[in-house]
């Protein structure tokens, strides 16, 4: 039984086990997951298994795919229980994208930046498609739905598979508008004062005026006060 990790639909009668349950037909499994790929329209190529695997419930591993024109991918494997129930999801790379994954992470953190921000809405991710093949440098968005808005989400795709993403603002509330005009305030000015410290405030000094003339000696004075009248 083949069960993809993103759609979760049970794949009944697929025979997933060769020789009397001895071993897993990775053959087999390796073909669906490539058709399931190839409905979801990735270019895949070729895809491969690891083989001569015994059924074991918990067991993982990895199958290989090759892109068309060029790019490999990574595909991890569970079985889940004893029946040979498989799940299966992509590893995002720098070449392919699961982008429901990608939805969920922008989910987890578009809802801590809402509650950080004081508002809670109840947000859908949209990045469009079930998967994107992807290059070092490229770009694309996603849309938030929610709060009556549109918003986008600029995801870059960097080198060796990392994954980046701009969170838009979150989304504005109605707010009832105020009927007060707004006031003007006149940005307001200051000088710094003098020094009013007695040790060092100064006083400016009064102008000089030029000395008053020493008056002519008047004619000389007896001891009784009379003038001495000259010749």
């Amino acid at each position: 039984m083949l069960i993809s990790a993103r759609s979760a639909i049970a794949l009944a009668g697929l025979g997933l086990l060769l020789g009397g349950c001895s071993k897993l037909d990775t053959e087999k499994i390796s073909a669906q997951i490539q058709q399931e790929l190839l409905n979801a329209k990735v270019p895949v190529n070729q895809l491969r298994c690891p083989a001569n695997l015994t059924p074991r419930t918990g067991q993982t591993f990895e199958c290989v795919g090759k892109l068309e024109p060029e790019g490999n991918f990574f595909v991890a494997v569970t079985q889940v229980d004893d029946r040979a129930t498989i799940r299966w999801e992509v590893i995002n790379s720098w070449r392919l994208l699961d982008l429901g994954s990608l939805q969920t992470d922008l989910q987890t953190a578009l809802a801590v930046q809402e509650s950080t921000s004081g508002t809670s809405n109840s947000l859908k991710i949209d990045c469009g498609q079930p998967y994107r093949v992807v290059s070092p440098g490229d770009r694309f968005e996603c849309q938030v739905i929610g709060a009556g808005q549109v918003r986008s989400i600029t995801v870059d795709v960097r080198d060796q598979g990392q994954i980046t993403w701009q969170t838009p603002p979150p989304a504005l509330t109605a707010q009832r508008p105020s009927n007060l005009p707004a006031q003007a305030i006149a940005p307001e000015t200051s000088s710094t004062p003098a020094s009013t410290d007695p040790a060092t405030a100064t006083t400016p000094a009064a102008p000089r005026s030029a000395p008053a003339a020493a008056p002519a000696p008047g004619p000389a004075k007896d001891a009784t006060g009379w003038t001495e009248l000259a010749d």
